[in-house]
């Protein structure tokens, strides 16, 4: 039942997403960052097994917000071609999103020769979220693992949680009070879960901080999960002044300034192996422009050549890709806490097993959500209010 709701809910979110471009005008929607406008295409690339890629940009502003600012890797959009060209518009999705540049990878070919002028750019919807929530509750189901089995068992209240005894606490916030004390040790102290309960303004937050402190001091890698990038950002603002490893998952656009230093982006961009890979899609464009001035001068290739030709752009930029995901799980491996949002716990967080998960703001998030970063752990602690903000839904169903 939970996979039919995922699958309505998913066809929900794309309806409204294609309601809203109909109704707001172009200016809400560019806010909202569900629209980007005065794109220029500026290359073209092939991707895994041929995909056509086209990459676009838009003239960066000084200390503007990036355009793509809530869009993100695996999202469906609309690119839509100046109007001169009377190119039919071709969904895609997002391939590759920096601050000011996007790849799309096109679901049909592109027009031929590429036009000049500004293209649009209109987000559909993400399919990575619902197919991310698709494998954990299939996983879920069918596990035969001790530690989510234990915790599947306890949700569906055929087991009880049980819990150990705790010692006296070395605090870290030695501000908090005798109620936030309390809730630590019994967090502590719990085997596979516990719950920070509280209405506004009590320190919830603050008490699952010094949770994740004291796993850490006992030796325990930590997944801290939120529904909301504002949520997970205040999480990595109290950590950063304790000097943990710690990584933050999610695209830097979404990602408060000051913190962007513990990204997992900025952390491979400072990484040794970040130069190899520099130079190998550099040698992969330098393939690509040569082949296309071939084509352009009339010198073509016959089609077993270009196969040869392409199998080996592909090839540079599958060891490129190859390198890339082995520095980011490097990254990953020697983090101590790596903080993401519910749906941002990406592929490279799949082979990984965290002692303890931290979620926060846990009423805000779906129960298909709350699945995804609760299979990388063996225990986990909630802090949460369910008299506050729901989760959001778009299906009436």
């Amino acid at each position: 039942a939970l996979v039919d709701a995922i699958e309505l809910e998913r066809e929900a979110e794309k309806e409204q997403n294609k309601r809203e471009l109909e109704r707001y005008p172009l200016q809400v929607r560019e806010t909202l960052g569900k629209t980007v406008t005065r794109l220029d295409i500026v290359d073209e690339d092939v991707g895994v097994g041929g995909m056509p890629l086209l990459i676009l940009e838009r003239a960066a502003s000084p200390g503007g917000l990036s355009p793509f600012h809530a869009m993100n890797q695996g999202d469906n959009v609309l690119l839509t071609f100046p109007t001169d060209c009377n190119c039919t518009p071709v969904e895609g999705t997002l391939y590759d999103v920096d601050d000011f540049r996007v790849t799309v990878a096109l679901s049909t070919p592109g027009p031929d020769p590429l036009p000049a002028g500004h293209c649009q750019l209109d987000m559909l919807g993400s399919d990575a979220t619902y197919k991310r929530m698709r494998q954990a509750i299939g996983l879920v189901r069918r596990t035969e693992k001790p530690d989510l089995k234990r915790l599947r068992e306890i949700f569906l209240g055929d087991q009880e949680p049980s819990f150990g005894r705790v010692s006296e606490v070395e605090l870290y916030n030695t501000s908090l009070n005798e109620f936030q004390v309390a809730a630590v040790k019994r967090c502590m102290a719990a085997d596979e879960v516990a719950l920070v309960h509280g209405p506004p303004g009590t320190g919830k937050t603050t008490v699952l901080v010094e949770v994740i402190l004291q796993a850490v001091k006992a030796g325990q890698r930590v997944l801290a999960s939120a529904p909301s990038n504002i949520a997970v950002d205040n999480m990595v603002e109290k950590l950063l002044p304790y000097g943990l490893r710690i990584v933050r998952m999610g695209h830097p656009a979404r990602i408060m300034e000051p913190l962007r230093h513990v990204t997992l982006s900025a952390l491979e961009e400072n990484h040794p192996g970040r130069e190899e890979i520099v130079r190998m899609n550099d040698e992969k464009h330098r393939m690509l422009v040569q082949l296309r001035r071939r084509q352009d001068r009339g010198s073509g290739l016959s089609a077993a050549e270009r196969r040869e030709a392409y199998a080996l752009i592909d090839q540079l930029g599958k060891q490129a890709r190859d390198n890339e995901f082995g520095i980011r799980r490097e990254i990953i491996q020697n983090a101590q806490v790596v903080l993401s949002t519910h749906g941002g716990t990406s592929t490279l967080l799949s082979r990984t097993k965290f002692d303890m998960v931290a979620m926060d703001e846990a009423s805000q998030a779906t129960e298909p959500l709350s699945w995804i970063p609760l299979t990388l752990g063996k225990r986990v602690v909630f802090a949460g209010d369910a008299c506050q903000l729901p989760p959001t839904i778009y299906s009436v169903e």
